[in-house]
């Protein structure tokens, strides 16, 4: 089998977007134990986020809601906006839209699914119950 159809169909690329890279780190590390077929990267500005979702497709995002310089929903709109409109932009061109899961410090404060055209947000979880959350999801899926 080919590298590059082996990637497309057991390597899943998580986007990971959170501005306390402690937490980041705890997040990659948590999700990659669960499940060997995710491969995190991490990125801690939301502007930075944009850039990379400009280079990479990405099977999931996991986003902290709130960060400094832009909360999370605006940076969603701006990357659909930006691949809807920028040829650069590779990410979710022809395919189905990307689960996000929101990761906040406090409750969900917006009704599920937020949907934009290349994105949907699936889930909001604290970040005190998100080994939890992830155990739950990731563990058996591919």
């Amino acid at each position: 089998m080919k590298k590059s159809l082996r990637a497309k169909f057991f390597n899943k690329r998580v986007l990971i977007v959170e501005d306390d890279l402690d937490v980041a780190d705890a997040i990659k590390y948590i999700v990659e134990s669960l499940n060997a077929l995710y491969k995190c990267t991490i990125v801690n500005d939301p502007y930075e986020a944009l850039l990379d979702l400009a280079d990479r497709e990405y099977d999931l995002i996991l986003m902290d809601q709130e960060m400094p310089g832009l909360y999370s929903s605006d940076m969603l709109k701006k990357a659909d906006h930006f691949m809807e409109n920028d040829a650069d932009f590779i990410t979710g061109r022809g395919a189905k839209p990307i689960p996000v899961v929101m990761i906040s410090a406090t409750e969900k404060t917006e009704n599920l699914p937020l949907n934009f055209k290349n994105f949907i947000v699936t889930d909001y979880i604290q970040k005190k119950n998100l080994t939890h959350f992830l155990r739950q999801r990731l563990v058996y899926k591919n």
